[in-house]
């Protein structure tokens, strides 16, 4: 009986294994949000770069993040930051760089990694759903409208120095 449950515990940690290792999570969310939410001006971007929005999703997902909702203000801001330009790096006043998907800066949450990490999706999404106020943030979010999950998400994860009120109308539009 003993050997038995021990192999059955085997089989079941080895399936378990086996889809957690195959198992991606579906980003329904990023290739749900129609082009025509942004203007026409920005059409082509939207449309050329929904990939990095779907591999943002995908990430949020593995890292357990369950909520539409949260995806939705997370794919917001990072439309926002850099139009999902993973790319994307500027140094700011303060002679900071802030870089990728979600701007992280020098002197906040990309504090301590080097610039090719912030515009890996991987390690950016790792870093911000590991800080504490993502955390706070993400229990939350289901009691919030769209708008305010985009506006806090941007007020107290991301902390950029203006714009709130811009990501959170965005997240009505979306």
């Amino acid at each position: 009986a003993r050997y038995t449950e021990r192999a059955m515990g085997m089989t079941t940690t080895c399936l378990l294994a086996a889809f957690l290792l195959f198992h991606q999570p579906e980003a329904k969310v990023a290739k749900a949000i129609p082009v025509t939410c942004v203007s026409k001006g920005e059409r082509h971007n939207f449309e050329s770069r929904r990939g990095t929005a779907i591999e943002i999703e995908t990430r949020l997902r593995e890292h357990g993040v369950r909520s539409d909702k949260a995806v939705m203000a997370v794919l917001v801001n990072s439309w926002f930051e850099c139009g999902w330009n993973k790319n994307e790096a500027y140094m700011d006043s303060n002679h900071a760089w802030s870089v990728g998907v979600f701007q992280l800066n020098d002197k906040g949450l990309g504090g301590g990694m080097s610039i090719a990490a912030r515009k890996d999706v991987e390690r950016s999404v790792s870093q911000l759903v590991r800080s504490r106020n993502f955390q706070a943030w993400v229990k939350n979010v289901d009691r919030m409208s769209v708008y305010d999950a985009a506006y806090h998400f941007s007020k107290m994860v991301l902390r950029p120095a203006r714009g709130h009120g811009k990501r959170a109308e965005t997240a009505r539009r979306w």
